[in-house]
């Protein structure tokens, strides 16, 4: 298994500023761009990784390009007006080291575009921490989705992921039949009367809440962050990972302790056995990825 990290590039140059002299986005991206360049040409780093949205750098932890890429932040910034920040992860693996793994990170596609469940009828019940004056808000029994855009799918998350994961009747059906252990099933309901062919979706909510991942897993708290609750405001550097003897009692489906994310909410990761990969493996599941979970 090979840990990249994978490094974002941000433009240091004010948009707005740039933009009371020039009248042209184009420029500005390419002017973005030109430094990018120079800089990667100084650094020897390779190809610049790139999509519609982002730019990047990828790199083997601890090789020889990451400490590179890690010691030439401060100089990059200096130079070329361009800032470089470390916060995210991808993993390579092997298909053995996948299909042999004990846990993994099962990964959901949202539902629909209107992906919080908040946005219809659906009431939540609070969990309130008084130390950092936050909610942590979980829906009741009752959940109202729109049925029209899960239609087709087998199972899905709305985008906060707090216990608000949908599943079709044959993925209830699975679980059910194969005693597949850390759930519990609601009926969710679509959030008007009115609805051509209907049909039953189902809530699972995971009862399931593991340990605190290990101290070795790389992690940063950012201003927000709870001593009390310890439940948002944690970004995930590196991929999950857990003590041994802590994942004895796990159950099927399990929930992180930890809220990952910037928001105040935060999401909790989801993370399955072996058996639960298997089963959803063999009878092709949609709408699923998988991440290998760390053990030491």
């Amino acid at each position: 298994m090979t840990e990249l990290r994978n490094f974002f590039v941000y433009n240091m140059v004010d948009f707005h500023e740039y933009m009371k002299s020039h009248y042209k986005t184009d420029e500005y991206f390419e002017d973005f761009l030109n430094r990018l360049n120079k800089y990667n040409a100084e650094f020897g780093l390779g190809e610049l990784m790139s999509d519609t949205k982002l730019r990047y750098y990828s790199a083997p932890y601890n090789s020889e390009k990451y400490n590179i890429i890690k010691s030439s932040v401060k100089a990059a910034a200096e130079k070329y007006l361009i800032k470089i920040s470390e916060h995210t992860y991808s993993l390579k693996c092997t298909k053995k080291e996948i299909d042999t793994a004990r846990f993994y990170k099962m990964k959901l596609g949202i539902y629909g575009s209107e992906d919080h469940t908040e946005h219809y009828k659906t009431k939540y019940s609070d969990k309130y921490c008084s130390a950092c004056d936050t909610h942590q808000r979980i829906p009741a029994e009752k959940v109202f989705i729109n049925k029209c855009e899960f239609r087709g799918k087998d199972i899905s998350c709305s985008d906060n992921l707090n216990n608000e994961i949908l599943l079709s009747d044959k993925i209830k059906n699975l679980i059910e039949e194969n005693n597949l252990t850390g759930v519990e099933f609601y009926p969710a309901h679509h959030y008007s009367k009115m609805i051509k062919n209907d049909y039953p979706v189902w809530r699972m909510a995971v009862t399931s809440i593991l340990p605190p991942v290990d101290k070795s897993m790389d992690t940063e708290i950012i201003e927000g962050y709870c001593d009390v609750c310890k439940c948002h405001h944690i970004l995930p550097l590196s991929y999950l990972r857990y003590k041994n003897s802590d994942l004895q009692q796990a159950a099927d489906f399990n929930l992180s302790r930890e809220h990952f994310g910037a928001g105040w909410y935060g999401s909790p990761e989801l993370i399955v056995s072996r058996r639960v990969y298997n089963i959803f493996k063999g009878n092709n599941v949609k709408g699923v990825k998988y991440e290998i979970v760390g053990m030491i």
